[in-house]
């Protein structure tokens, strides 16, 4: 709450995602926010006209936002683009309008405090990454915030009022971050959280939760869907860093006890993974060992035992970017793993089993990723 009332001095903040069975309380915090939340616009499936408007193109941070129902709203593609992108000050999001029988494009500023919740997290990786989820439980409250009578609406007031003197009595202070100590994207998520209460009786309690939730998106982090597929790529490497795309989605795909799940029955290029919503197919597969894992792609021409010529897909892999993904997905390898030994090199002589002989390779991406 007090977050809301200090967007002129932060930069970048996290979202709350209050997620619960039916009855569990999510949509009462929302509810309390309504009343105390600087310049709260509340709703269900809010349409994006609606967020563009209430912000505004004129200043930025000028309210908050709440979206309840949200576990369906990874649906709405542009609006959950909208919110991955407005959590860091500067975010604009541009839109052509009919203004004065004459098209004008507009730039909306869409940082802001914004509260969800919904009875599951929506699967959407970049916006997970930027939420704080908290966990709801069926309880047994004194008072219902939905039926307030008119002592409680006296004091809500008299709270909402206070933060506006606060917010007043604060906004031209000298608001220098605190040294947190955190890196990355949990100091985005977390430093100015700590800032705007270090003069306050609360700030060793929110210490406390910045190091709950920081753990909490290492660990969403660590189950992700590409934490998952990253460590049986690390299974499958062999000695030179490189992987056979067709023998490894076989061995992601047919009875993996490590990762359950069905081939589309259509054919043997759809994957759907049991604990996962997204489904693997070879495209989706490539691209994420091309874009997230920075793998070198390039065509092998072998022959077999029989002179007939065959076309091997194979993807090489540097040894400094693997150890940068192992200590993201927080993955413990044995000892005698590849990568702890030998170098990276060309697409070896051997690509498989039953290759012998390499014709000639050529590389589809021949820049190094990152560059």
């Amino acid at each position: 709450v007090l977050i809301t009332y200090a967007q002129e001095w932060i930069s970048t903040l996290h979202f709350p995602f209050f997620v619960g069975e039916t009855e569990s309380g999510k949509s009462s915090v929302l509810h309390l926010g309504k009343w105390l939340n600087y310049r709260c616009l509340y709703g269900e499936d809010l349409p994006n006209a609606d967020i563009y408007n209430f912000l505004g193109s004129d200043e930025e941070g000028t309210g908050t936002i709440e979206e309840d129902e949200a576990q369906d709203l990874w649906n709405s593609r542009e609006k959950i683009r909208t919110y991955k992108n407005s959590y860091s000050k500067g975010s604009l999001k541009a839109r052509m309008l009919m203004l004065q029988n004459k098209k004008q494009q507009v730039f909306y500023k869409t940082f802001c405090p914004k509260w969800f919740a919904g009875e599951k997290i929506p699967q959407d990786k970049g916006f997970m990454e930027r939420l704080a989820i908290v966990y709801m439980a069926e309880g047994e409250p004194k008072g219902n915030i939905k039926r307030v009578i008119d002592d409680d609406v006296k004091e809500l007031n008299q709270i909402r009022n206070k933060l506006l003197v606060w917010k007043l009595q604060n906004i031209g202070k000298d608001h220098a971050n605190t040294d947190s100590g955190l890196k990355g994207r949990d100091q985005e998520l977390w430093e100015d959280f700590l800032s705007t209460v270090k003069e306050t009786s609360y700030y060793n309690k929110c210490q406390n939760v910045v190091t709950y939730y920081k753990k909490q998106r290492q660990e969403v982090i660590k189950n992700s869907i590409e934490a998952k597929l990253f460590k049986l790529v690390l299974d499958k490497l062999d000695e030179n860093l490189q992987l056979n795309f067709v023998s490894f989605w076989g061995y992601l795909t047919i009875d993996n006890p490590e990762f359950p799940g069905r081939l589309d029955e259509r054919g043997s290029k759809t994957f759907h993974p049991d604990d996962y919503a997204n489904r693997i197919t070879h495209n989706s597969l490539s691209k994420i060992l091309e874009y997230k894992f920075q793998a070198q792609r390039h065509q092998i021409k072998t022959r077999d035992e029989k002179g007939a010529q065959h076309q091997t897909t194979i993807y090489l892999f540097e040894r400094d970017i693997l150890e940068k993904l192992i200590r993201k997905y927080r993955i413990e390898l044995p000892l005698d793993h590849p990568i702890y030994g030998g170098s990276r090199g060309s697409p070896s002589q051997q690509t498989s089993q039953n290759d012998h002989h390499v014709d000639h390779v050529h590389d589809s991406n021949p820049t190094k990723r990152g560059e």
